[in-house]
C-alpha cells in the first residue's frame, strides 16, 4: 500500500468505517465508524457497561451492518478474560430476541410474582437471567421460559449465535467455527502477540528486511485478503497475566506495544477495554469535581501509556445498559 493506493481506495468508497449502531450514532459519526487499522480504547469505571458497549458498538451492530452487503470478509478475535463464552452467547441472545422479534418483557404466569427492589411485579424483563432458567419467583420457583419463547429463541441460536459464535459439542468442543474466534484461555501480552502473529502467517506473508549483521525485522505483510478486517477485542487489560517481571502498567504498555505492531503491519483493529481507578464512580466527586467529573490521565495512570499511544479514546461511563434502540 502506498498514498496512491490509499486514495483510490478511499474514493471507491472501501475506507468507509462499520456502522455502530442507531444507540451510537453520534459516536459512530464522530469516528467514521468502526476503521481498519484503528487502535480504540473503552475506558470506564466497573460495572458501568463496557463490555456491553463494545458488543454492541463493536461487534453486533458492524455484524448487521455487514449482513447487508456482505461485500468485504469480517471476523472477531474476543479475548474475554471476564465472561465465559456461554454467557455471553446468552447476553447476545436476550439482545437478538428484541432485534429480531421485538420481545423486551415477559409477562408472567398467572398468580406468580416476583419482587425486584421491594416491588412485587408481574412482568419482568426479558434477560439473560431469564432465558438461562435463573430467576426465582416469590414462592422460590424458576421462572420458566414460555413455549412462544423458547421457539423463537431456537431461531435465535440457529440463525444469529451459531453464525457469530460457531456451533459446539456438549462438551465444549468447536464444531463448526462462526465470525467470533472466543478465547478464555488468559495468556499475557507475548503470548496474545504469538497467537495473532501465528494468525497472520496463516493468512498472508510478513516482508523482512535485513537487519544488522545477521538478523532481520518484520517492515510489512502481504495479507491474502487486503480487503478483510479484523477486530480483535480484549476485555479487559487488567486481567492479563503479567509479563515475567513485569508491573501491571508495564504488562499493559507491552500489550498495547503490541497492539499498535499489529496495526501497522496487518491491519487489524484493537478495541481493548480499561477499567479506570474507582475514583471515577465515587459519589463525592460526582457531587464536587465539576470538571473533573471527566476522565483525567490519573483515572487510567496504570495505562497511562494508552493515551499517547491511541489515536481514539472513547470514555465510556454508561448510568443505564438501556439505550433508545436496548442493549441487552
Amino acid at each position: 500500500m502506498n498514498f496512491i493506493e490509499e486514495f483510490k481506495k478511499g474514493q471507491a468508497e472501501k475506507n468507509k468505517g462499520l456502522y455502530m449502531g442507531d444507540g451510537l450514532s453520534g459516536i459512530s459519526k464522530a469516528i467514521n465508524g468502526v476503521q481498519r487499522k484503528r487502535i480504540y480504547g473503552i475506558a470506564s469505571a466497573p460495572k458501568i457497561g463496557k463490555s456491553t458497549f463494545v458488543d454492541y458498538g463493536f461487534v453486533i451492530s458492524p455484524y448487521l451492518a455487514w449482513l447487508k452487503t456482505k461485500d468485504v470478509n469480517i471476523e472477531w478475535i474476543y479475548f474475554s478474560y471476564e465472561i465465559d463464552r456461554v454467557s455471553k452467547e446468552f447476553d447476545f441472545a436476550a439482545y437478538f430476541l428484541y432485534h429480531d422479534y421485538g420481545i423486551e418483557a415477559v409477562s408472567l404466569e398467572e398468580g406468580q410474582t416476583i419482587t425486584i427492589n421491594g416491588e412485587k411485579r408481574t412482568v419482568i424483563d426479558l434477560s439473560p437471567d431469564y432465558l438461562r432458567g435463573r430467576l426465582l419467583d416469590d414462592n422460590n420457583q424458576i421462572i420458566k421460559v414460555k413455549p412462544a419463547i423458547m421457539e423463537v429463541l431456537k431461531e435465535v441460536y440457529a440463525n444469529r449465535i451459531i453464525p457469530l459464535f460457531g456451533e459446539y459439542s456438549d462438551t465444549g468442543s468447536l464444531i463448526t467455527p462462526g465470525k467470533i474466534t472466543f478465547i478464555e484461555e488468559k495468556e499475557n501480552p507475548t503470548g496474545v502477540r504469538k497467537f495473532l502473529m501465528r494468525k497472520a502467517q496463516g493468512e498472508g506473508k510478513f516482508i523482512y528486511a535485513l537487519f544488522g549483521e545477521n538478523g532481520k525485522k518484520i517492515i510489512g505483510y502481504q495479507p491474502d485478503d487486503p480487503d478483510k478486517i479484523t477486530i480483535i477485542i480484549i476485555d479487559h487489560l487488567r486481567k492479563l497475566p503479567p509479563e515475567r517481571g513485569f508491573t501491571l502498567k508495564q504488562t499493559v504498555d507491552k500489550m498495547i506495544e503490541y497492539c499498535v505492531e499489529l496495526r501497522n503491519w496487518c491491519g487489524y483493529t484493537f478495541a481493548p477495554i480499561i477499567h479506570t481507578n474507582r475514583s471515577m464512580s465515587d459519589v463525592d466527586r460526582m457531587k464536587y469535581a465539576k470538571d473533573e467529573l471527566f476522565p483525567t490521565s490519573e483515572d487510567i495512570k496504570d495505562e497511562y501509556k494508552i493515551f499517547i499511544l491511541l489515536p481514539w479514546i472513547l470514555y465510556k461511563i454508561l448510568l443505564s445498559l438501556h439505550y433508545e434502540n436496548r442493549l441487552y
